[in-house]
């Protein structure tokens, strides 16, 4: 990476998952401690999760922070990935784009529901997501309370 690491995931049994504010997102094999891949053109800060690795192909969900463009953010996305770990091919699976009103924080992947992702946001908002189409199945929204407001002094 060129900038900061600001995301890392685990995907059993030998890789690691790593996301940048330099746009990318890579793979690497802990057995050989050796890059695998890297996945390019995302929008500024990249969060990532692993979902699935097999001896010779691993997905990926990878969700970015978007662009700045006056006072909002544009073009924060989810995208699943496939890598090819033999010759470290990625391919772009799915891409959904700007269903979050603000920046993708982070992205994490849970058996509860099947095989769900979840994307949480500066929305306020959680959403699960299949890990077939990217797509939101739920949406999670924080309702403040009175006694969740901080006190003036």
């Amino acid at each position: 990476h060129e900038k900061a690491v600001t995301s890392l995931d685990f995907l059993a049994p030998y890789f690691l998952v790593s996301g940048s504010w330099d746009g990318t997102a890579k793979v690497w094999n802990l057995s050989t401690k050796s890059l695998v891949a890297t996945m390019s053109g995302h929008e500024n800060t990249v969060s990532v999760c692993g979902l699935s690795a097999s001896s010779s192909s691993l997905r990926v969900a990878t969700g970015s922070a978007g662009i700045a463009q006056g006072n909002s953010i544009r073009d924060h996305a989810v995208r699943i990935w496939q890598v090819t770990v033999s010759t470290g091919e990625t391919k772009e699976l799915i891409k959904v784009s700007n269903d979050h009103d603000g920046p993708i924080r982070d992205i994490c992947f849970g058996t509860h529901n099947g095989n769900e992702l979840a994307t949480c946001s500066n929305d306020g908002t959680v959403r699960l997501r299949s890990t077939e189409t990217g797509e939101t199945t739920a949406t999670l929204v924080f309702v403040p309370s009175s006694s969740d407001k901080q006190q003036e002094h």
